[in-house]
C-alpha cells in the first residue's frame, strides 16, 4: 500500500516537473487528472460503504495443524464499482487466546459478489472465532481510505490429534 501511495507522489511530481520545466499541457492535464480521480471515487465510496455486504464462510471442523480455507463473500447490490478493499481478517482461538491477524485485498464489481479465499488454522486445539475486524474502501492509489460496516463472524473448532486403539480383551 506504501508502494501504492509513493509511486503516486512520483508520478505527480514528474507531472508537475514537466509542466513547470517544458509548459507542456499534456502534463498539467494528468496530473490534474492525478489529484481528481482519487477525489472522485470519494463519493461512490462514501455511497457504497453502507450497502457492501461482508460474510465469512469456515469449515466447521479442522484439523489441529492443518490450514482450513476460509471464503470471504463480498456482496456489491449497487451499481457501482468497488476497485481496492481491505479486509482485515483476525483469528481468535477462544481457549487459548492465541490472536493472527492477516489483511485482504480484493474488489467488487457492481451487481456482482466476490469471493476470496484465505488458509487459516491453529497448532493448538480450541474454538476459532474468525471475524472481518475492519472493510475499508481505497481508491485506485490507495490513498483515500473510507471505513465501511462489517459485522462478519464465524467459528471453526479445531479437534484434537485423535489415533486409533488396539483393544485386547
Amino acid at each position: 500500500m506504501i508502494a501504492m501511495k509513493l509511486g503516486w507522489a512520483v508520478l505527480e511530481g514528474i507531472c508537475v516537473w514537466l509542466t513547470l520545466y517544458y509548459g507542456s499541457s499534456g502534463a498539467l492535464a494528468l496530473a490534474a487528472a492525478l489529484l481528481v480521480l482519487p477525489l472522485g471515487s470519494l463519493p461512490v465510496h462514501l455511497c457504497l460503504r453502507k450497502r457492501l455486504r461482508v460474510r465469512v464462510e469456515a469449515p466447521a471442523v479442522a484439523r489441529k495443524g492443518d490450514e482450513g480455507g476460509v471464503t470471504i463473500c463480498l456482496e456489491n447490490p449497487t451499481l457501482l464499482p468497488a476497485l481496492r478493499i481491505r479486509c482485515r481478517v483476525t483469528t481468535r482461538n477462544q481457549l487459548n487466546g492465541e490472536r493472527c491477524t492477516r489483511n485482504v485485498m480484493t474488489w467488487a464489481f457492481p451487481k456482482g459478489q466476490r469471493r476470496t479465499s484465505l488458509r487459516l488454522g491453529s497448532e493448538y486445539c480450541g474454538r476459532i472465532r474468525i471475524s472481518v475486524e475492519q472493510v475499508k474502501l481505497y481508491d485506485c492509489f490507495g490513498l483515500i481510505g473510507v471505513n465501511a460496516k462489517t459485522d462478519a463472524p464465524s467459528a471453526s473448532v479445531v479437534q484434537p490429534d485423535t489415533f486409533p486403539q488396539n483393544l485386547l480383551l
